[in-house]
């Protein structure tokens, strides 16, 4: 694992950025419950006004209650983060981001659940406990819309313990998309950073079979009328014609370029390495500043 990845110290400078904090990217929980963002926010004057944002000693006295706090997309805010996704991103060529969990011990932020991401865990600090179960969803797409009795159906889905990990600090843990899993802080307080990797899949053909398809008249043409027995025939007929022509589409060598292609802008744009942005010295600005007054007379200071 990558050194200095993170820490409790660094969780704390970015937490005193408290402006770029709101209840989409820093989250709250409470024995597997999300904590309404009011319960750990105060106004803050901006210059548009005021505005609820995160206050950092009610964070912290939730904290010592025994929350768990979330902090998402936040694979830009330090370079070491941003390093570790932009080389996962080169890597597998997918969408990546990090979210950074802090737990305490023996509170639970999470019931057990799958991911429809892959998930690469780098613990940090403390010691945690991850179960993973046999139970798999088979190539998750999204979440399921939520209901009274879903986590009694992931519990029934997940099947019996496949394995236990403990995790401590240099540790690295992938877990699979679609693989039951939960995490409990042992002994003390934990950290940890998971980077969650979108590969492409095959669900985004379809943008590019079109661009591909709208050139073709037969694609064009309206579909036959299917209110008869013989509408109903030419309509199958069609579609079949239809089958063929997307055949000779995926067959085709210029849409596995486009496939490429779009893999390859299937990421996030992070800079690589430290911001440029510097103070001239003094001698340089005054020199640039007597270049233009000699180029134009009418320039003044």
């Amino acid at each position: 694992m990558q050194p200095n990845l993170f820490s409790f110290e660094k969780l704390n400078d970015i937490l005193a950025l408290t402006p770029v904090w709101n209840e989409n990217n820093l989250r709250i929980w409470y024995d597997c419950r999300l904590v309404p963002m009011e319960r750990y926010s105060s106004p803050l004057l901006t210059g548009e006004g005021y505005r609820l944002c995160p206050d950092i000693q009610k964070i912290e006295r939730w904290f010592d209650k025994g929350a768990s706090l979330t902090l998402n997309q936040v694979d830009d805010l330090t370079p070491e983060l941003r390093s570790v996704a932009n080389y996962l991103e080169a890597e597998f060529r997918g969408y990546v981001s990090a979210n950074i969990y802090a737990s305490c011990a023996g509170r639970r932020a999470f019931d057990s659940h799958y991911d429809d991401h892959e998930v690469f865990c780098f613990h940090v600090e403390g010691t945690k406990k991850w179960r993973l179960y046999e139970g798999w969803q088979d190539n998750p797409v999204g979440q399921p819309s939520y209901r009274p009795n879903l986590q009694q159906l992931h519990n029934e889905a997940k099947g019996p313990v496949e394995a236990e990990v403990i995790m401590t600090p240099g540790d690295f843990l992938y877990i699979p998309r679609g693989q039951y899993h939960d995490a409990l802080a042992k002994d003390s307080a934990s950290l940890h950073v998971t980077f969650s990797l979108t590969p492409m899949n095959g669900l985004g053909l379809f943008d590019l079979l079109q661009a591909f398809a709208v050139t073709d008249s037969l694609f064009r043409d309206d579909l036959p009328n299917s209110d008869s027995a013989a509408g109903k025939i030419a309509l199958t007929n069609r579609l079949a014609l239809l089958g063929d022509r997307m055949q000779d589409i995926l067959n085709h060598p210029s849409l596995t370029d486009k496939i490429i292609e779009a893999q390859g802008k299937h990421k996030r744009t992070r800079r690589e390495g430290r911001i440029g942005i510097r103070a001239y010295p003094p001698s340089a600005s005054r020199n640039s500043l007597s270049a233009k007054k000699r180029a134009n007379p009418m320039c003044s200071p």
